[in-house]
C-alpha cells in the first residue's frame, strides 16, 4: 500500500502512471467450464472486479498474458490445469479461442469503467493470437527478457541502439499512443520498467 500511495503521489507531481491493478489472465486451456471461451474471460474479470484493493487512481487493470515459469502454462494455446501444470503440451486451443477469452475479460472490465492494459511480449502475443491479435485500442506494456537491465535508454525512442528497440505487439509500434510501457531484464539481476505517460508521441 505504501508503494501504491508513493506511485500515486508521483503521478500527481509529474507525468507518471501511478498505481494500477494487475492480474495473471489464464487462457481457455486452463478452465473454460464457465460456459465457453468468452465466458471464461468474463468469469475472470468478475473475480478481479470483486477483489480490487488499494488506490488505483488511473483505473487501469493490467492483464498479464505470458508463458508460465518452470514448464508451466497458463492455458494459452495449450491445455493446463487450475494450477497451471502442463497436460501434454499439444496446442489444443486455437487463436480464435484465445482471443475470445481476452475479449470476455476486456469487455467486462471496460463495461465496469476501467481501462484494460495488456502485458506480454511480441513473440508470445503473436504466437498465441496469430491473425486475431490486433489490439489498437488497448494499452500495452511489452517485455523483452533478452535485453540487459542496464542504464535507462531515452524514453521517447525506446531503443538501446538502432537494432535493439522495444518490440510492441498486436499491431502497435514505438510511437503509438497506447504503447506506453517497456520492461527489459538482465535475468536474475532484475527487471527495469519504463513508461511514457503523456501526449501521443
Amino acid at each position: 500500500m505504501a508503494d501504491a500511495n508513493a506511485a500515486n503521489y508521483d503521478s500527481s507531481k509529474i507525468m507518471a502512471m501511478g498505481s494500477s491493478e494487475y492480474y495473471m489472465l489464464a487462457g481457455p486451456g486452463v478452465a473454460n467450464g464457465a460456459g465457453g471461451d468468452y465466458q471464461w474471460g468474463v468469469q475472470q474479470a468478475n473475480w478481479v472486479l470483486s477483489h480490487l484493493e488499494g488506490p488505483n487512481t488511473n483505473r487501469i487493470i493490467w492483464a498479464d498474458i505470458e508463458r508460465g515459469q518452470n514448464g508451466l502454462t497458463d492455458g494459452w494455446n495449450h491445455n493446463g490445469s487450475q494450477c497451471g501444470a502442463v497436460k501434454g503440451g499439444t496446442a489444443l486451443y486455437g487463436n480464435a479461442q484465445d482471443r475470445a477469452t481476452f475479449n470476455g475479460f476486456w469487455d467486462t472490465i471496460t463495461n465496469a469503467g476501467y481501462t484494460v492494459g495488456a502485458y506480454s511480449s511480441n513473440s508470445f502475443w503473436s504466437g498465441t493470437f496469430g491473425s486475431y491479435g490486433s489490439i489498437p485500442g488497448t494499452l500495452e506494456w511489452t517485455s523483452e527478457a533478452s535485453l540487459p537491465a542496464t542504464d535507462v535508454p531515452a524514453l521517447r525512442n525506446w531503443c538501446y541502439s538502432s537494432n535493439a528497440c522495444a518490440q510492441f505487439f498486436g499491431g502497435q509500434y514505438i510511437g503509438y499512443s497506447h504503447a506506453i510501457a517497456w520492461q527489459y531484464s538482465g535475468g536474475f539481476s532484475g527487471d527495469y520498467d519504463e513508461s511514457y505517460w503523456g501526449p501521443p508521441q
